[in-house]
């Protein structure tokens, strides 16, 4: 079994949390993590909120991020924004990816994000400056 920690973290701005329903999937190189609920005791306020997602298998290189939010089952027909800043996940082997998101969020959306490091695809043959 391998053990994800993923911290969400929700803009300070004005109206930015939410108490929809955040479900993320892990997305890497050889399969997915599946979608997973963000459990929050006080919903997704401004701040950090941390979860755990455990994956049956590794899914390998981590490539992607895909969010969707779901609007709560008591309030099944309001719209409550989210804007999320970003999203940290710490893999199994201990290293840190970010994905930044800086993004207003519907419910019944989805949000795929990609890491902010980029990867070269060739090697470039002329000498840096």
């Amino acid at each position: 079994m391998s053990k994800y920690t993923v911290q969400v973290s929700t803009g300070d701005v004005l109206f930015a949390g939410t108490s929809n329903r955040i479900y993320i999937k892990l997305i890497g190189a050889i399969c997915n993590s599946g979608p997973h609920h963000l459990h929050t005791v006080t919903g997704f306020w401004a701040g950090s909120v941390s979860s755990f997602i455990e994956c049956k298998e590794n899914i390998g290189q981590l490539l992607l991020v895909e969010l969707e939010a779901k609007s709560p089952s008591f309030m099944p027909l309001i719209d409550d924004e989210w804007f999320c800043s970003k999203i940290i996940v710490t893999t199994p082997e201990g290293d840190r990816i970010l994905f930044p998101c800086h993004r207003w969020m519907s419910c019944e959306k989805k949000l795929t994000l990609r890491d902010s490091v980029g990867v070269c695809g060739f090697t470039c043959p002329f000498p840096t400056l």
